[in-house]
């Protein structure tokens, strides 16, 4: 880890990691190979997790830290977006993808940017996932974020 510098000069904006623990999700964040940002948000007297629906609770958790982070996002804007220690598959990564562009539409017109073409969530490529180096490793569905197509109302 090295020293904060100005994050409009990263290249890379990181997810790192998130947990869950004792009511407290802590959701960390980094540009390039920087310091860690870590937001907590705790949960006053939350329940212990029952034990079948810890993945679904694991999900939510990683959507929180990917929708979450566009806050940390905007404060560089950098090229590159790197996922680290799960997978996205593609409906996910469009996802948060429109999320972060709609979310920062005004952020970016105040501030004179076009952000279309330069948010994305790349998905793995068949059979391969991203690792925080940009390394490729074998897929494991136990860590992608599952998704569900819900019918529109008409």
């Amino acid at each position: 880890m090295s020293a904060m510098r100005d994050p409009r000069q990263a290249s890379a904006f990181r997810f790192v990691r998130c947990s869950y623990t004792d009511g407290e999700a802590q959701l960390m964040y980094a540009f390039d190979e920087g310091p860690e940002l870590i937001e907590r948000i705790g949960f006053p007297d939350a329940p212990v997790i029952p034990a079948d629906r810890l993945d679904a609770f694991a999900a939510a958790l990683r959507l929180l830290h990917l929708i979450a982070g566009v806050s940390y996002y905007k404060a560089g804007v950098p090229s590159q977006i790197v996922v680290e220690g799960y997978k996205l598959d593609a409906a996910t990564a469009e996802f948060l993808g429109e999320v972060y562009l709609h979310g920062l539409a005004e952020f970016a017109y105040q501030n004179k940017m076009d952000l279309r073409g330069r948010i994305a969530f790349l998905p793995p490529l068949q059979g391969e996932g991203r690792g925080g180096d940009g390394a490729r490793e074998s897929a494991d569905r136990s860590n992608t974020i599952p998704t569900q197509t819900l019918p529109l109302k008409g």
